[in-house]
């Protein structure tokens, strides 16, 4: 009997250790409060990483403990993001997204819609843990339709609500100056302080220029800092990879990409070059990428080379060492074949291939 019980309990012991065994092993220091998620757009299983790194995280912290994310997503979104805080409502964050693009009845693609649900998700996950969790969105005004429809519910707000009904907005210059004169309206009579903070700077993220990336970074890092709460236990920031890379390089862009950026091309400083030395001591770089990108209907796949970030000897390295699973884990500084990587990205996820279909 004695035995039996002590097979049990050596059993029960290894499979606990088992599922304390982190599957990330970021290895990253205790005041590295902030993880700068840099992610490749067309990489499908991001958002399953996100979560499940978020669940490994906060598997760290205690009841009660309080959690920020930043998302790349229009600052106007906040306005969602309050109802959920302040109701309990996900109604008009739901909503947002059948508003996503230029014309009234384009439906969201599944990048989308992964997207939602992943936020979602974010938000039970805390819940069922106890942790105070806080959303927040830092991006310029891009896809004007999204910022007409928050502005149609900020307030009883006709013009917006016609703007709204129309088959099709687009975001061009002229459209948003209608909107910023709109907000420079509806500030001359909105008492809320809130209310007021939120559209002017809905205001600043409708100046920002188009195709001016240096800018829109410079707005992400704005908004980021002014919400960046020193009190929260953990911060994660979910932006596009030449977001979070150090001087993001046009040098190896196509002719049409460089002259389509060519303000950028000079000076342009990325969100995380933006940080200062204290917040980048507190930043742990994590990069969710693949190697292959799967064309629309996944017949075709073309490779991607990341130039700015990785050698082709690093590439090559990388794609020899990818596990049976597909995918490829790891920290960056403790290989020393990753040397040009190590100096952009702290941890990296890479897939042999993934993509998004277009539908």
């Amino acid at each position: 009997m004695r035995i039996a019980w002590l097979i049990l309990l050596v059993v029960f012991t290894s499979n606990w250790g088992f599922a304390q065994n982190p599957k990330y092993e970021l290895n990253s220091e205790e005041n590295e409060n902030i993880f700068l998620i840099g992610e490749s757009h067309f990489v499908k299983e991001k958002f399953d990483e996100i979560k499940s790194l978020y669940i490994e995280k906060i598997s760290e912290l205690k009841k009660g403990d309080k959690v920020t994310f930043f998302f790349e997503l229009p600052y106007s979104l906040n306005y969602a993001f309050s109802q959920i805080k302040e109701n309990n409502d996900t109604t008009l964050f739901s909503q947002w997204f059948s508003h996503l693009y230029h014309l009234k009845d384009e439906k969201a693609t599944s990048f989308w819609l992964d997207y939602k649900s992943m936020i979602i998700d974010l938000l039970n996950i805390s819940k069922a843990k106890e942790i105070d969790i806080d959303l927040c969105a830092i991006d310029t005004e891009v896809k004007l339709r999204r910022t007409v429809f928050i502005l149609s519910n900020i307030v009883d707000n006709p013009q917006m609500d016609s703007l709204l009904a129309e088959n099709e907005i687009e975001n061009s210059e002229a459209n948003k100056s209608i909107l910023i004169d709109n907000i420079d309206s509806l500030l001359l009579f909105v008492d809320d302080e809130k209310i007021r903070h939120l559209l002017m700077n809905i205001k600043r993220g409708l100046s920002v220029k188009y195709l001016i990336c240096k800018e829109r970074d410079a707005f992400m890092h704005e908004m980021f800092v002014e919400n960046f709460k020193a009190e929260s236990s953990l911060n994660f920031v979910f932006v596009g990879l030449s977001h979070a890379v150090s001087k993001h390089d046009f040098t190896d862009a196509g002719i049409f990409y460089a002259l389509k950026y060519i303000d950028d091309a000079e000076g342009y400083m990325s969100f995380y070059d933006m940080l200062d030395s204290d917040m980048k001591r507190k930043t742990y770089r994590v990069g969710i990428l693949a190697l292959n990108h799967v064309l629309t209907g996944g017949s075709f796949s073309a490779p991607k080379y990341y130039k700015n970030i990785m050698t082709k000897k690093e590439r090559l390295f990388l794609e020899n060492n990818i596990q049976e699973d597909g995918v490829y884990r790891g920290v960056t500084r403790n290989t020393k074949k990753l040397r040009k990587l190590s100096k952009h990205l702290d941890y990296i996820i890479i897939y042999h291939s993934s993509g998004y279909k277009s539908d």
